[in-house]
């Protein structure tokens, strides 16, 4: 029987890198603490076979319900919350009583601290400092506490190599030097101290990836990797101020009642005391502007049993190979006779966020494709790892509904208008002077289930066309797509038919359902009636799998219960929910598109 790990803050940047390296790995059951209902539907659509638990941190009760018959916990607290102490204590107190339970399982208790609790001028230091005193002074002897340093995956490397002139505008003076950590790196000593759990008994580990390097000099790597001059703006107190928060929880400056201190009325949900979170924020940019936080790698070094990520390992890893902005019109002019293939992006961001993801992929192709982008027809909620790296690229787009609690529309408007995006971005270009045919479809995650249906939707038409059943009421997607290469897409397909009296196909839902349902997916063979192959799609298909994808799971039920094996390829890459980037991984790729669109008669 697997132990229950209780994970905390779950969709932050810490556990986002961890949860794949425990989830579904036959050691642990996920017991994931969703502070909301919308974060709990996430979560639940991300992690099916987890346990997703919506809870209040700050509440005593809760957090005893939330041990109960847990094995393990690792506690990762709310950033820059009024309550964190609180928070902190109460998952302390609620662990020491589960551990004094008649019949309890409980055997480790992991904090994620910060480096330097010492420095008492830094408010959320101070705060977790206290947490940690709880746990010295409790009787368990079954805790590890981890001290990461800031995270280099704060620079907004796609962003920069994506502006034509990069500007970036830190928070503080960015000549102080403080060490930095890879949030791989982070995620990988964890789960390494869980998997391990009692060699780790009893340690505090200071957990940093570099030796104290500054701001300036990192810029530097980023710029040589991007071969782009970035303008590195610091800004007054107050925008620092601005800018910290509205990047920590997405909020905008309103103004106090007259005769009061303007504040930032934002915090993380349920946080009462928003002007605290303010003070916090305001102590934390007076720190950097005259220091830095200071570690050794030594430590992380020996967890991981290997070199930790330097800052140039990391920028090639989410910037490499990448194209400067010497591309002119001419070189794009060169794919104008080219074969085409429409680029669906995912749910939550859009066209140009797209064409940054794909950057490595779309330059590799260029000598035998011309990519072109479409953008989805509805405005939606972008996710968190968008807004992670991309949130300055909205507004954010959606092909479907992604949530149950999204607006519900009529299914033939929804793919009514998701083919008129199509057709208007083949109309444009057109203008812009491209003849070559339509000839293959990309889509990543929501863009890769959308790029199915439309296979499924043409293969459907030529079925009706053959047997003289075409009553030409299509939806702007019919072209002579050969082939689709889908990254981390999910089923079921979905029926893009206007007709209101076209039946269903088995298996397939209508375009009004939200993608994040799994209630129409087949689970397994016997869920199939033997005659049931009318929601087979048999025009070739490419599938590519991240190892370490929350949804792999269901990426793999869309090749198997809705592709014919006969005609589908897949590729699997030891990632996540992204695009490959890795020179290695997109070779592969390329390869298989090459070999699948030759065997479809495009001539590359």
């Amino acid at each position: 029987m697997s132990e229950i790990l209780v994970i905390t803050c779950p969709s932050g940047k810490q556990c986002s890198r961890l949860i794949p390296l425990v989830y579904n790995n036959g050691k642990f059951k996920l017991r994931l603490a969703a502070h909301s209902q919308i974060s709990a539907s996430k979560l639940e659509a991300q992690y099916p076979d987890a346990e997703v638990v919506s809870t209040d941190l700050q509440s005593l009760p809760d957090c005893l319900k939330l041990l109960h018959g847990a094995t393990a916990i690792n506690a990762v607290l709310p950033s820059l919350h009024s309550r964190e102490k609180e928070i902190g204590l109460n998952l302390v107190d609620a662990a020491v009583t589960e551990s004094q339970r008649e019949g309890n399982l409980f055997k480790h208790f992991v904090f994620s601290s910060v480096l330097c609790t010492q420095h008492r001028n830094l408010m959320q230091h101070d705060l977790k400092s206290y947490v940690e005193e709880r746990l010295f002074l409790s009787p368990l002897d079954c805790w590890t506490i981890l001290k990461p340093t800031n995270f280099m995956d704060a620079y907004p490397v796609a962003m920069l190599a994506g502006q034509e002139n990069p500007v970036l505008e830190k928070w503080w003076k960015p000549e102080h030097k403080n060490s930095v950590i890879a949030l791989r790196d982070l995620a990988e000593a964890s789960a390494k101290v869980l998997h391990q759990r009692e060699l780790h008994y009893l340690a505090e580990y200071q957990l940093c990836s570099t030796m104290p390097i500054s701001e300036l000099e990192i810029i530097k790597i980023i710029e040589k990797r991007i071969g782009k001059s970035i303008e590195l703006k610091t800004p007054t107190f107050e925008t620092g101020v601005s800018k910290l928060v509205r990047a920590l929880f997405g909020g905008k400056e309103t103004s106090a009642p007259a005769g009061a201190r303007s504040i930032l009325e934002l915090a993380s949900e349920g946080d009462s005391r928003p002007d605290i979170v303010h003070d916090t924020v305001e102590r934390l940019i007076l720190f950097y502007n005259r220091r830095g936080l200071k570690g050794s790698p030594n430590i992380l070094r020996w967890v991981l049993g290997r070199e930790p990520t330097t800052v140039e390992q990391w920028v090639d890893s989410v910037a490499p190979d990448y194209q400067s902005s010497n591309m002119t019109i001419d070189s794009e002019d060169l794919t104008l006779d080219l074969p085409r293939i429409m680029a669906l992006h995912g749910g939550g961001t859009n066209s140009t966020i797209f064409r940054m993801q794909c950057r490595v992929l779309e330059r590799a192709l260029r000598p035998y494709f011309r990519f072109v982008y479409a953008e989805a027809p509805f405005p939606a909620q972008p996710g968190p790892d968008v807004t992670q790296v991309y949130s300055d690229y909205g507004p954010f787009k959606s092909w479907l509904r992604i949530r149950p609690e999204d607006p519900i529309q009529d299914a033939g408007d929804v793919a009514h208008k998701i083919g008129t995006s199509l057709v208007k971005a083949q109309f444009e270009d057109d203008r812009r002077g491209a003849t070559g045919k339509w000839v293959g479809l990309i889509g990543f995650s929501q863009g890769a289930k959308l790029a199915a249906s439309i296979l499924y939707s043409q293969q459907m038409q030529r079925r009706e066309r053959d047997i003289g059943m075409d009553n030409n009421n299509h939806n702007g997607t019919m072209s002579d797509y050969r082939f689709a290469l889908l990254l981390a897409g999910r089923g079921p397909l979905v029926w893009l038919q206007q007709d209101p009296g076209s039946p269903i196909p088995q298996g397939l839902v209508d375009a009004a359902q939200p993608t994040t349902s799994t209630s129409n997916l087949w689970e397994s063979d016997s869920d199939v009636e033997e005659s049931a192959v009318e929601h087979l799609l048999r025009v070739p298909t490419i599938h590519v799998h991240g190892l370490n994808d929350p949804g792999l799971k269901l990426h793999r039920q869309l090749l198997h219960r809705y592709c014919d094996p006969s005609t589908s390829k897949l590729l699997e890459w030891d990632g996540v929910h992204r695009v490959a980037i890795k020179t290695k991984d997109v070779s592969m790729i390329v390869d298989q598109v090459l070999s699948v669109a030759r065997e479809a008669g495009v001539a590359v």
